[in-house]
């Protein structure tokens, strides 16, 4: 029954596809573990790579810093000003010599004093300087996300090595991923500040669907020869293909992060140092887990069982 499903799965992403995506397919081994109890095991025996892939990425992303920095107003001035809209209209009362004392009470209450912060020239440096995670972040995600799909394949780790020869030959798909990924994902956050009622709604399902697909994306573009529409197109076929997969890495990861925010209010120094050292990272091992066996099971190994039942002529026969 699994198999003929598996097989019904397959039909359909041939049908989605066009049956174009049958090129530049790496040949994988999968030793079938993918269960949860799995996932735990394997998370342990690589606890200390999970560390550093996260510092890692965080350094490969030091844009990030400089707009920290900018937004933290280390490199601003701060001013006071009135807090209340209020204040303009009775301070010309006051001025005019009209006050009373209804308009000298509200004075005195609106006229409370809020601490303001005013960007500098340095302060514009630094925002300048944070454009930079334009180019760095789609390529650190196309290295760290490698990274992990070789922990998932239960390869051999060479973490830095990995990590910039898979830039090295994704450098362009890399660069246009990611300016596209922040596009999005600052479109998206837009659309919630700005979007009510229904609309709303619909801008976090985008968001949800859009999410999910980037468990895909940073796979599909070193392990496939495709164009990034493509690994837009198929990543979007794999969220409904793998919906059950998809939905609990997607809880387990608002998981993570709920946990990190709990943290943050119980205990701050461990709440602040966790996005540093495994949250981003973590969360990222849970897409992978969960994509990873779908892509092998539906793009990689039908072609590799072709590819073996193909027998090579011999070069040279033995006559007797």
């Amino acid at each position: 029954m699994s198999e003929k499903k598996n097989k019904k799965r397959r039909n359909l992403y041939d049908i989605l596809n066009n049956g174009n995506d049958k090129k530049g397919v790496e040949k994988t081994e999968d030793d079938g573990k993918r269960g949860i109890f799995y996932f735990f095991k394997l998370f342990g025996r690589r606890f200390g790579v999970m560390v550093e892939l996260n510092i890692l990425y965080l350094l490969a992303n030091f844009p990030l810093f400089f707009l920290l920095f900018a937004l933290s107003g280390y490199a601003g001035k701060t001013t006071t000003a009135p807090a209340s809209a209020l204040f303009p209209a009775l301070h010309s009362v006051i001025s005019s010599g009209n006050a009373n004392p209804l308009a000298a009470s509200l004075y005195g209450i609106h006229g409370i004093q809020s601490t303001m912060m005013i960007n500098t020239t340095l302060s514009y440096v630094f925002y300048a300087l944070s454009l930079l995670l334009i180019f760095t972040f789609g390529l650190s995600t196309l290295g760290v996300t490698y990274n992990l799909r070789n922990i998932v394949k239960g390869e051999p780790l060479f973490i830095l090595s990995d990590f910039f020869e898979v830039i090295r030959k994704n450098l362009k798909q890399g660069i246009i991923m990611g300016i596209i990924d922040i596009a999005v994902i600052a479109l998206l956050i837009l659309d919630f500040t700005v979007y009510t009622g229904y609309m709303k709604y619909i801008a976090i399902g985008i968001f949800v669907i859009y999410f999910i697909m980037r468990f895909y994306i940073y796979i599909l573009i070193p392990t496939f020869n495709l164009s990034i529409f493509k690994v837009l197109k198929n990543s979007m076929i794999f969220v409904v293909l793998n919906i059950k997969r998809n939905i609990a890495a997607f809880f387990g990861i608002a998981f993570v992060i709920a946990i990190n925010i709990v943290l943050l209010d119980l205990y701050f120094p461990i709440g602040i140092l966790l996005p540093f050292a495994l949250t981003v990272s973590s969360c990222m091992f849970i897409g992978v887990y969960a994509a990873w066996p779908s892509i092998n099971e539906i793009m990689i190994e039908p072609y590799s069982e072709e590819k073996e039942e193909k027998e090579e002529e011999p070069i040279f026969t033995d006559r007797g």
